[in-house]
């Protein structure tokens, strides 16, 4: 794509929840929309999967009840409280929640927002972002103008650290680890998410059932947690006996510093 220029009335950066979201509400109204996202999809993201209610009703408000089927491949109706290892309370028979692996379901969004006529922009990260001349210049040296942008590109946004400087307060934002282990390395049934209290400062643990894995993880206030890591191999180590094989994923969590303008002008974040 070098040397290549492209006007879209809404530029998206971010191919993330949002950012598919946000294209297939606007390519659905007949909106002139592109979305760009540095990584090729299917890939690979930080996330325990859990959707609520909650989501399942935003998600057919924007996507359609037909869609929802293919967008999450475990479902249950409880949940277990822990503090440690304790279990303080455990509720069955509630409201259903689903588990989606992020990989597959953001790449799911991502083709329904396509379906829809949004333009994707995949595999090229941003170069340089102009907010004065609504100009994106990705590192392949294509270029996008814009008439307006929305910046959904994650707790690290490159477009919130164009408009305040900063993507985001380091006393306050949280950060997690996790990974996701193989079912058979259980040394008991999870069938519902379990959630621990008293594994790390001012946030907790969670183990998260899928179809073939768990995905167990910690987070919390970053600043409150200096040995995050220590705390979360010892929560691997009580649930399972010995450290399960796998690739411990961390990153920043868009928790505990919020902007009371998420924007400026023509951007929205």
């Amino acid at each position: 794509m070098s040397g290549v220029r492209r006007h879209h009335a809404v530029l998206v950066m971010g191919g993330g929840p949002a950012g598919a979201s946000a294209a297939h509400t606007l390519a659905s109204l007949g909106v002139d929309v592109g979305l760009i996202d540095k990584a090729v999809f299917p890939r690979a993201k930080l996330c325990g999967g859990l959707l609520s209610m909650r989501s399942r009703k935003q998600f057919t408000r924007i996507f359609g009840d037909a869609a929802w089927d293919q967008a999450h491949e475990y479902a249950c109706a409880g949940i277990r409280l822990f503090h440690r290892n304790r279990c303080l309370s455990e509720v069955d028979g509630y409201t259903p929640l689903y588990f989606t692996h992020r990989a597959q379901f953001d790449d799911y969004l991502l083709n329904l927002a396509k379906a829809r006529g949004c333009a994707m922009y995949l595999g090229d990260g941003v170069a340089s972002l102009d907010l004065a001349k609504r100009l994106c210049t990705l590192q392949s040296g294509a270029q996008f103008s814009f008439d307006y942008l929305i910046g959904a590109d994650g707790v690290n946004s490159l477009v919130a650290r164009t408009l305040f400087g900063a993507a985001y307060d380091r006393s306050k934002i949280a950060f997690a680890l996790e990974m996701d282990v193989d079912r058979a390395l259980l040394t008991r049934a999870v069938d519902r998410p379990e959630i621990y209290f008293g594994i790390v400062n001012w946030g907790y643990g969670w183990v998260f059932p899928k179809r073939d894995t768990v995905t167990v993880g910690v987070g919390g206030i970053q600043a409150r947690n200096p040995n995050m890591k220590r705390d979360f191999e010892a929560f691997l180590l009580s649930l399972f006996g010995t450290m399960p094989p796998g690739k411990v994923k961390g990153h920043h969590l868009p928790f505990g510093d919020y902007k009371r303008e998420p924007g400026r002008d023509r951007v929205l974040l």
